[in-house]
């Protein structure tokens, strides 16, 4: 619970307050994974994310097919109940963070654009379908989109931002800053071969170096503007890219 909460100040709170409320992540998520498992019954994406997430699950036992999208509710859910937000439900925000996912991609294709690496990353990147046309192409996007930003960030950034500024007392602002790029190099990373990674293989660093950028950018959204503002503009960004790619 925030120090010196008080439940009457939410009442004054604006748009960019409320954007943070995870039930508004949620209504936003919970589609997007019941239309990717649903859909994923016929088409298999052999999407990396939801393998890890699964595999994770697999560790304590649970290898129900559908607890990786169950997990990612859970935790909106608890993080709703741990923060005591209003339950309330704002639509204008909802369009409001949609919107923001679509205008916070614009700068990500505009540098792919004029640096012309925007087919190499298509090419390279991890979220294809194995099944030819726009459902599967709109499955991998959707899937990678949520999964990705899951992994990388609400659970590895708020994972070690506890560990340096709650357990090891570091400032939270340095902590954060850190480990944003530090998940941001990491997801760079997971897009290419292990033979690429240690040089065995010729490294794309072009690319690299701009998934890195994008997950930077992805990072700060998550901690500013909240994990569904994240996930849509990663989702926006997987369709362009795949579209792109044609």
């Amino acid at each position: 619970m925030p120090k010196g909460y008080d439940r009457k100040s939410h009442r004054n709170h604006g748009y960019f307050q409320r954007t943070l409320y995870p039930v508004h992540s949620l209504l936003i998520i919970a589609p997007l994974l019941g239309f990717f498992h649903l859909a994923g019954l016929y088409h298999d994406t052999n999407l990396l994310g939801p393998k890890l997430v699964g595999q994770l699950l697999g560790y304590f036992g649970a290898t129900q097919a559908f607890l990786p999208a169950l997990l990612i509710v859970v935790v909106l859910a608890f993080q709703q109940i741990l923060r005591r937000d209003p339950w309330t439900i704002h639509p204008p925000v909802v369009a409001g963070m949609i919107g923001e996912s679509i205008l916070w991609t614009i700068p990500l294709i505009g540098i792919g654009q004029i640096t012309g690496r925007l087919s190499q990353i298509a090419a390279n990147a991890s979220m294809k379908s194995t099944h030819a046309g726009w459902l599967g192409t709109v499955l991998s996007s959707v899937g990678a989109g949520v999964y990705e930003e899951f992994l990388f960030r609400m659970v590895l950034i708020s994972m070690i931002v506890l560990l340096l500024a709650d357990v090891a007392g570091l400032k939270r602002d340095t902590s954060t800053a850190f480990v944003v790029i530090t998940a941001a190099v990491l997801f760079g990373a997971c897009h290419f071969s292990g033979a690429q990674l240690t040089g065995s293989a010729p490294m794309p660093w072009h690319d690299f170096i701009f998934l890195a950028v994008a997950g930077t950018l992805w990072g700060a959204l998550y901690v500013y503007r909240g994990f569904a503002v994240a996930v849509g503009s990663h989702i926006v960004w997987n369709l362009y890219a795949l579209a792109m790619k044609g």
